[in-house]
Formats: structure tokens, C-alpha cells, sequence
């Protein structure tokens, strides 16, 4: 007999065109492995293992997937060993550049060379929440990456943005995400800085209406959240126009809801909590701050 738990995934990919979680058993409210996340990037299943007993459990039921029509690849990255994550093509064929598409906008994907494909799926809402919020603004989009949250400010109608990343290789990939819509990448600046020695630059060319906060947890040598991201929330006053709106996406599952609004509305500084963001479907969580938190705060003077 196949277990629920497979029976849902597999029933979640039929006729499903767009890239989902289809499984996610960190969130606490699955019978089946927790340390087990499952992505479609039609036609493409990906499995992020974060504990080997995991990928045991995936030994016993790839054939399940492999005589499912609709899934033509099988590709499962281990997180739970030390270093870089180790990619392994189970069956079919995997190209080292692929794309998907969410909300009908098309993004490149990648597999087989890095931590993340290029999109984290977790922020499909944030990036709805900034097509909805874009019209007619000047956009910020901090820690860009692949340059997904410039698409969606374009797509909603901003009148200028602004992408910054400290890697040249992911900003590429935010000028190919352009192209890929129909867009020019000439209709958004891409600049290959640390945001944390170029706040003069940033200052300069604002005021900003919107910023996007999207920072990693850590990186060796050049970011930590904890001590990092609040000198960055102190000059956010002075890059921003007097209505100016932030998002906010922490990832860090130790780090609190009641703890990041302190940070932006704490020591007088003039930013009010709008709403917090419900995640997207496949993302739900048991303990609610234990997964991605998506914020949006409006200057108050």
C-alpha cells in the first residue's frame, strides 16, 4: 500500500504547469519523513534531503515516481552532509540551465552546480505582494540573487529599480529573468556591491519608495543577520522617501516575528508593522515562526 503522504505529492504534480512544494516535512503536519522537502519544476521532481534516514526512505518509493508519467527527472540534493550540498540525478536527464514558471512569468532554474535553483518558492507570496505594490515607485531590491523580485516590481508597474547582490553571477542570471518576460535588461540597474560598504551610493540615487529585504542568514567572512541586517534597517530612514514601504524576508527559522519588528520599529525609528504574509500553499508550518517570515512596514513621520 503507498502511503498518504506519497499519494499527495504525486496527485499535487498531475496537471500542475507551475513550480510548488509539493511536500514539506519541516512544517510538522505531515505523516511522512520530516527532514524531506519535495519541488516541482515541471517536468523536473527535486528532493532536498536534509537527513540520510530520508533519503533511505526515498530509496523505497522512486519507482513510484519513475512510473509517474508526468515526472521525466528525478534529481535529489543532500543537505545533511558537511560543505556544499551533493547533487544526484536518480533518473532521466537534468540540463545544467533550466526554467519555470510562476504566476505566468517564466524564471531560469538551476540544477546540479549550486545551493538553490535560483528561486525560493517559500516567497511566492512576497513576490506577489511587490507586483501588487510596485505602481509608479522606485524600487530597491537588496540581496537580489537571480533578480526574481525585479521582474515582479517591473511587471507592477515600478518606475525604476534598482537590484544589488554581492555575486556578478546571480545578477546575470536577473538580467537573463528579463529577458526571459519579454523585458530588456536595460529597464533595470543591476550594481555588483556589498550593501554594507555601499550605503553612500545607495543614499545618493534614492529617495527609494520601496526597499526589498531578502538577506541570507549567514555567509562565512561577510554577512551575519543578527549583527548585520540592523545597520542596515538604521539607514533605511535616511535612503527612503517619506512613504516608503519595506518588505522583509528572514529566513533564519530562530529568529521570531515580535524580534524583527523590533528591530524595524524600535529606538524611535519610523516604520509601522503593515501586515505579515501568510505563506503559500505547501509551505505551512506548525510553529509559524519557525518558517520563512514575510513583513511589510510603511514610514510613519
Amino acid at each position: 500500500m503507498i502511503d498518504k503522504w506519497v499519494v499527495s505529492v504525486l496527485e499535487k504534480i498531475r496537471g500542475q504547469k507551475e513550480a510548488r512544494r509539493v511536500y514539506h516535512g519541516r512544517g510538522g503536519l505531515h505523516n511522512g519523513p520530516v527532514d524531506l522537502a519535495l519541488e516541482w519544476y515541471p517536468p523536473i521532481l527535486l528532493a532536498l534531503v536534509y537527513k540520510e534516514e530520508a533519503k533511505a526512505e526515498l530509496d523505497s518509493i522512486e519507482s513510484l515516481f519513475e512510473n509517474e508519467p508526468e515526472i521525466e527527472s528525478f534529481v535529489i540534493q543532500d543537505r545533511w552532509m558537511s560543505g556544499r550540498p551533493a547533487w544526484e540525478v536518480r533518473f532521466g536527464e537534468v540540463q545544467g540551465q533550466q526554467t519555470a514558471i510562476e504566476d505566468g512569468l517564466t524564471y531560469r532554474v538551476s540544477f546540479l552546480g549550486r545551493q538553490n535553483p535560483g528561486i525560493f518558492l517559500a516567497s511566492r507570496v512576497a513576490r506577489q505582494w511587490v507586483k501588487a505594490h510596485s505602481k509608479g515607485l522606485r524600487v530597491l531590491n537588496l540581496f537580489s540573487f537571480t533578480g526574481v523580485f525585479g521582474v515582479c516590481a517591473l511587471e507592477g508597474g515600478a518606475n525604476e529599480v534598482v537590484q544589488v547582490d554581492m555575486k556578478r553571477g546571480p545578477l546575470m542570471e536577473g538580467k537573463e529573468n528579463l529577458e526571459l518576460n519579454g523585458r530588456s535588461s536595460s529597464e533595470s540597474e543591476f550594481w555588483c556591491h556589498d550593501i554594507l560598504r555601499s550605503k553612500g551610493k545607495i543614499r545618493k540615487r534614492g529617495p527609494w519608495d520601496l526597499v526589498i529585504l531578502d538577506p541570507p542568514t549567514f555567509q562565512k567572512g561577510a554577512w551575519s543577520l543578527e549583527k548585520d541586517l540592523p545597520k542596515i534597517i538604521r539607514a533605511l530612514e535616511d535612503w527612503t522617501s517619506s512613504h516608503a514601504k519595506v518588505l522583509l524576508c528572514i529566513h533564519d527559522p530562530f529568529m521570531n516575528e515580535a524580534d524583527i519588528t523590533n528591530w524595524m520599529e524600535g529606538d524611535g525609528r519610523p516604520w509601522k508593522k503593515m501586515e505579515k504574509l501568510s505563506l503559500p500553499k505547501g509551505f505551512e508550518e506548525k510553529d509559524p515562526d519557525s518558517g520563512l517570515k514575510v513583513l511589510s512596514f510603511q514610514k510613519v513621520l
